[in-house]
């Protein structure tokens, strides 16, 4: 099976290290079950629920926060 995920980020030089020594980023060790066999809508929430219950608020946000 091969999963594809297009889209693209940009980060200047030590950009993107410093943001995830600031905690901008969540870093979760998923499966590969996780990765290949979860819908492609639910991929992003099954990471998050892998982190632990302190992220489990996040799973639910609504798409633009602004309009809650």
């Amino acid at each position: 099976d091969i999963r594809l995920f297009v889209g693209y980020a940009g980060w200047s030089p030590g950009q993107l290290e410093n943001e995830i020594k600031d905690g901008s980023w969540l870093i979760a060790d998923v499966t590969q079950q996780v990765v290949f066999d979860t819908a492609p809508e639910n991929v992003w929430k099954a990471a998050v629920l892998s982190l632990g219950n302190e992220y489990r608020h996040l799973v639910n946000m609504p798409l633009n926060p602004g309009l809650n």
